[in-house]
């Protein structure tokens, strides 16, 4: 089968479906601008993303709104055209799956990612124009994957019908994402320069303000001066898609809260090195305000490390609360009595809590399950 993938390929997300792809046998061209194989990969092309022949970079609307897009897809069916996919699959529906729709590339396929849909209907939205675009690919693409029901459900709104659609995971490699032994454990812990005795509070999302790092912080400053968390210490990654501005903002934030010497920051860890990292994390926090459905829920479980979380609809079909610590969203108070409360548990709580999660992974978000549901839907269009 081949497969025509529109996703960006510095995500790590798309870096793993890509991946899983090729690993199963799949012919895949990948239409991006950034090439994340090397050349000579077997069954693997890159085609530049098209731009329209630099037309969008003049920065006027018309062009922008009217012009580009309709090059852009006479573009991408030219593209289309020359391989010849079973399948044409987009994710992040943003202007690259209203190209795909307005140039009749089908069978066609749309994953969303969270962010995409649901910053639609944030009150701060003020582009109606890229709106209609949005409704326009969810209108016409053959299926809609996302990993919340909450998503799937505002397609349908989006929409105005039902959308052939269906709830999977990205998944996670559980051969992998383990438990990892005690020596390189402390290896690893050496080599990010903690302290041995340090209990480690890890924040790994997106870094912008939307996963509300802001607030993961204002919370350990109240966490770090309690005379029983004195050996606490907060990771920040630098996750791609990362904002220089908002980490900028965090370190003069944590320069005012005198906590220079209890924050270190990481660059982005290969996929291979996150069961390391969750590892030597006590905890792990996640505090975005919208958001779909997290795979470091998944990886944190497979890995059997705590995870303190705000609660989202978007995490109803997975998170109900017995897996981790659940805190109201945007209620730093909340989450810094929650991370103590998580530190400070028992180990036949902590235990029991870790095991549900794991559960949790195994049975609704094993790579192999949420995979072979992909291929299902990659089956049932053929077959139509």
């Amino acid at each position: 089968m081949k497969i025509l993938l529109l996703a960006p390929g510095i995500s790590i997300h798309s870096q793993r479906f890509l991946q899983m792809l090729l690993d199963a046998g799949y012919a895949i061209t990948l239409v991006d601008t950034h090439n994340p194989i090397p050349e000579g990969a077997e069954r693997y092309s890159f085609i530049l993303y098209p731009d329209a022949f630099g037309l969008g970079r003049l920065g006027l609307r018309t062009l922008n709104q009217v012009v580009v897009p309709r090059i852009m897809a006479w573009q991408l069916h030219r593209i289309w055209q020359h391989v010849r996919p079973d399948i044409v699959h987009v994710h992040w529906v943003d202007k690259r799956a209203y190209a795909s729709a307005i140039a009749g590339l089908h069978p066609l396929v749309l994953t969303c990612w969270g962010s995409d849909i649901n910053n639609l209907f944030s009150p701060e939205w003020e582009d109606v124009s890229h709106k209609e675009k949005i409704i326009y690919a969810i209108q016409v693409a053959e299926h809609v994957i996302a990993d919340s029901s909450e998503i799937l459900n505002r397609c349908n709104n989006l929409a105005g019908k039902i959308v052939n659609s269906s709830l999977n995971y990205f998944g996670v490699d559980m051969e992998k994402f383990k438990p990892q032994s005690l020596n390189e454990l402390h290896a690893y812990k050496k080599s990010l320069n903690i302290p041995s005795h340090a209990r480690v509070i890890l924040s790994t999302r997106a870094l912008r303000p939307l996963m509300g790092h802001h607030r993961i912080l204002d919370a350990f400053s109240q966490i770090a001066r309690h005379p029983s968390f004195l050996d606490t210490i907060l990771v920040f990654m630098r996750y791609l898609p990362f904002q220089d501005s908002y980490e900028a903002q965090l370190k003069k934030r944590i320069q005012e809260l005198q906590l220079d010497d209890r924050v270190i920051w990481i660059d982005a860890s290969p996929n291979e090195s996150m069961p390391l990292l969750y590892g030597v994390s006590d905890v792990v926090v996640n505090f975005p305000e919208r958001d779909g459905f997290p795979v470091t829920f998944f990886e944190v479980a497979a890995c059997r490390r705590p995870f303190v979380t705000c609660e989202l609809p978007a995490y109803a079909d997975v998170i109900h609360g017995d897996e981790c610590w659940l805190v109201p969203p945007a209620n730093v108070e909340r989450l810094a009595q929650r991370i103590m409360d998580c530190l400070s548990a028992s180990a036949s709580e902590s235990l029991r809590r870790l095991d549900m999660a794991y559960s949790n992974v195994k049975s609704k978000g094993e790579q192999k399950i949420c995979f072979a549901q992909m291929e299902a839907v990659y089956g049932a269009l053929l077959r139509n």
